[in-house]
């Protein structure tokens, strides 16, 4: 998601605090299917959508030499409170990580970079990934899928036909949030938070789910960043949804 982050992780973050998750149970799949591609020591990556760093601790638990970035300070503190001295964290946007961390890493894990728009901007993303990798190292991606290859838009419809338009989320230690979702075009979802406080006053926040890139579509914006192979895995969730693991690397 895009959109009013620091909102958003102000009350997550509350809630959290209210309402422990088992986050090793249901944040597992992608990481230890990605475990089994890179067995062995020594597999320094990166988790380039920290968030509150769920992740970034599953993957350092698996074995990988990990570190962890955010834009976000509010959700980067709580992730190095949470890795609590495991992971490196630091702050980052990543079109910056060419230029802060150049040639550095063999894995980029990143869930969020379907959701960059326009295409330029998700050029420089895309060599902000590419200028950290070690050669033949692999930017992680995910909402993309080779079996079907030009259906990005669908995928934003099918979450669209299959989600709740107006919903009450949670309430936590007397704040309560409800949401109301927008579909704008055919590739993009709004939603609209409304969190009631106590007292009675409200904070909202609007954040933008977007599906924007297919395998079709990415493929040459990777291409001009500077990768140069693309493969794309199956693996299956605790809820028994296929995904598609994408891996697209830089030159040996």
């Amino acid at each position: 998601m895009t959109g009013d982050w620091d909102t958003f992780w102000k009350w997550e973050l509350h809630r959290r605090r209210t309402d422990p998750i088992d986050f090793r149970q249901w944040k597992a799949d992608s990481s230890r299917e990605l475990r089994a591609l890179f067995p062995g020591d020594g597999v320094r990556l990166l988790d380039a959508s920290c968030g509150m760093g769920f992740h970034a601790l599953i993957q350092h638990e698996l074995g990988f030499e990990v570190e962890a970035c955010d834009a976000n300070p509010r959700v980067l503190a709580a992730a190095t409170e949470l890795f609590d001295g495991a992971v490196e964290a630091f702050p980052a946007r990543w079109e910056e990580l060419g230029q802060l961390r150049p040639d550095r890493y063999d894995l980029v894990f990143n869930d969020e970079v379907h959701q960059v728009r326009p295409a330029s901007a998700l050029l420089a993303v895309l060599s902000g990934f590419a200028g950290c990798l070690k050669p033949g190292g692999a930017l992680v991606f995910f909402f993309a899928d080779s079996a079907k290859p030009d259906d990005g838009v669908n995928q934003c419809l099918y979450e669209w036909e299959h989600m709740e338009r107006s919903r009450h989320a949670w309430t936590a230690e007397g704040v309560r949030l409800d949401v109301e979702a927008e579909l704008v075009g055919d590739d993009q979802i709004l939603e609209y938070h409304r969190y009631t406080l106590p007292d009675g006053s409200t904070e909202t926040a609007t954040l933008s789910k977007s599906y924007c890139w297919d395998w079709d579509s990415i493929l040459p914006v990777l291409r001009d960043a500077g990768f140069v192979r693309f493969e794309s895995r199956r693996f299956m969730n605790i809820k028994g949804w296929e995904y598609a693991l994408n891996l697209a690397f830089v030159p040996s």
